[in-house]
């Protein structure tokens, strides 16, 4: 009976479809990569929308690329990024095709070279590169895997460049939709962090924990930003980004010990 009710309730509120607004770079990738529909909530309403292909919510890697492609406009040749923990596939791909030097590290390589290296996050090993080795660390969705998001944020200052860049992502359970699912429960288990994602999404971590992580692990705030905003281009204040996102994007600069800044 449940079930059924849930689905009436589905059919009455069907996902909205909206057409994005693709251009420059985006509207490039699309034509050379894989992009299909998916739906994602925003401010509570469920869309449906093409996006590129990734396990991340609609807009989420499209807003990644982009903050990725201004950092290379400025910066040009500084661009060996890390990507922790994000596999070797589509994503890795599209970073490359935009121009940076990339470095996959994850648990699921089964074909290691310079630039693949398989790694357990949730050992407790350092990461297999010296210091100060990139310009750029992309953590996407990986945080609410990671046992000590603390040490996470050690492993990624020690391989990061002073004033280098950290792009991190994750499901934002703070927002408005996850705090519903969170009462509608008798659990206590928010958005992305139900029952059955708890094989994977085992450490639900909300954006004021990895703020006081961040900047106690020697870390600069520079952004705050949600997926949904990709799609919806309205600039938000901090507290209505984090009530109408689904996943958020921070954005980080690893500060200069010799100079303190």
């Amino acid at each position: 009976m449940k079930n059924f009710k849930k689905v009436l309730n589905h059919l009455k509120h069907p996902p909205i479809p909206i057409s994005p607004k693709d251009k420059g770079i985006i509207k490039k990738l699309k034509e050379e990569f894989e992009h299909n529909k998916r739906t994602f909530i925003f401010n509570r309403f469920k869309y449906y929308v093409d996006c590129l292909y990734c396990h991340a919510m609609p807009g989420t890697i499209e807003k990644v690329l982009l903050i990725l492609n201004s950092f290379k406009i400025k910066q040009g040749e500084n661009n060996k990024l890390l990507n922790l923990g994000g596999g070797t596939g589509q994503v890795s791909d599209m970073i490359k095709y935009i121009g940076f030097d990339v470095y996959n590290l994850d648990i699921e390589v089964s074909d290691e070279d310079e630039f693949n290296k398989q790694h357990n996050l949730n050992d407790f090993i350092d990461l297999p590169y010296e210091e100060n080795s990139f310009n750029f660390v992309l953590c996407q969705e990986v945080i609410e895997h990671i046992e000590n998001p603390w040490k996470l944020f050690r492993d990624i200052k020690r391989v990061l460049k002073d004033n280098g860049t950290l792009i991190l992502t994750t499901p934002n359970i703070q927002s408005k939709h996850s705090k519903k699912v969170f009462s509608r429960n008798h659990f206590g288990y928010f958005n992305w962090f139900g029952e059955k994602d708890l094989s994977y999404h085992i450490n639900p971590v909300p954006f004021w924990e990895i703020e006081l992580i961040a900047s106690k692990s020697g870390f600069l705030f520079k952004l705050l930003d949600g997926n949904g905003s990709y799609y919806f281009s309205k600039k938000l204040s901090r507290e209505k980004t984090i009530d109408k996102n689904e996943n958020l994007i921070f954005v980080y600069e690893k500060i200069d010990d010799k100079k303190g800044k």
